[in-house]
């Protein structure tokens, strides 16, 4: 199994989230296994290290906060 396999499983993704107390741990590991399942689909190598990081927030488009204009 290829490191990038790991986190293509919803649950050995979900798993350091939900470790740590993450209430929506359960989606962010399927979050993230879906974006692991898309990289190797696109030919990503699978033997390197590949960490995963979750960062809370908004992202800022233009100087509007898309979550409270519409999106």
């Amino acid at each position: 199994m290829s490191r990038l396999d790991r986190w293509q499983q919803p649950e050995a993704a979900s798993a350091p989230f939900a470790s740590r107390g993450f209430a929506a741990a359960a989606a962010k590991g399927e979050q993230l296994a879906r974006a692991a399942r898309r990289l190797a689909a696109a030919g990503v190598d699978g033997t390197r290290e590949a960490p995963a990081f979750f960062v809370p927030g908004r992202i800022e488009v233009l100087g509007k906060h898309t979550d409270y204009c519409g999106g």
